[in-house]
């Protein structure tokens, strides 16, 4: 994996993700495309890309986590008005935008979107700290879209399936002005041998994405406020990417629920 590109400024971060862009839309010229050809992620820190899930799992020792996250999926079905309309696949990208830990990882089709994530306060309360923030990008494949028509829920019956990519309807703001796409995660036993340990394969470490996923900026923590100013005279704010609506009503009932179940996945 090449070094990040130091950026600090919106035209300097524009120029490093140009070359990945480039190669991108040749590829669909050559074969036609109606998926993202890149996709990006911002981080206010550079470690691995891995979905919050993973932490608390590890942090509270649950041995049963499949079973942990379809009750924090049933206490997210039971709160949220007209969930009835929705598949489970819908559900999840709900709790993830509204703050509630799932196997998802969100990514973007747009660069500047990413890179507000990257760079905007962790925090209202808090200054901006001096850890320097990254963007990655995703070249995908077709194949990373391709759901197993049998997983009606992203939540697999077993450890294993497959890393894949769910395209949103627009079912909340939230999912429109982010241009939100979903990668879905999977544990894996990290022992054959032994089927009591397993972990959530950081993308940066899996093989199916070798070469294609890329640690592509930095940007280091003296800049970072006065990019954000940048990015908001592009209209990328806070109340424009992080809009409320109904579901977050339901969000602190949620999480009580889901505070209950998870003593008793342990």
């Amino acid at each position: 994996m090449t070094e990040p590109v130091l950026v600090s400024s919106v035209d300097e971060y524009l120029k490093a993700i140009l070359p990945y862009q480039q190669r991108a839309f040749a590829q669909i010229h050559r074969f036609g495309s109606v998926r993202p050809a890149i996709l990006y992620r911002g981080q206010k820190d550079g470690v691995h890309l891995v979905a919050k899930i993973a932490k608390i799992v590890e942090e509270n020792k649950i041995s049963r986590p499949i079973s942990f996250e379809r009750n924090r999926l049933r206490c997210v079905r039971s709160e949220m008005v007209g969930s009835d309309r929705y598949t489970d696949w819908d559900l999840v990208t709900l709790s993830q935008h509204y703050g509630i830990e799932t196997r998802f990882l969100d990514w973007t089709s747009n660069s500047l979107v990413a890179l507000w994530f990257a760079v905007s306060k962790s925090d209202e309360r808090r200054e901006f700290d001096n850890r320097d923030a990254v963007v990655w990008i995703l070249e995908t494949s077709e194949r990373d879209f391709k759901i197993p028509e049998d997983e009606l829920s992203p939540i697999p019956k077993e450890k294993g399936s497959e890393t894949v990519i769910f395209a949103p309807d627009l079912i909340d703001c939230r999912i429109l002005m982010q241009d939100s796409y979903m990668m879905r995660q999977v544990y894996e036993y990290t022992n054959p041998c032994d089927k009591k340990e397993f972990r959530i394969r950081p993308v940066d470490e899996n093989l199916v994405f070798k070469g294609r996923v890329h640690k592509a900026v930095k940007i280091l923590g003296d800049f970072r406020s006065n990019i954000v100013e940048e990015l908001e005279k592009y209209g990328y704010t806070k109340e424009s990417l992080l809009p409320d609506s109904a579901y977050s009503i339901a969000k602190k009932r949620c999480e009580d629920l889901i505070n209950e179940y998870a003593c008793k996945n342990k």
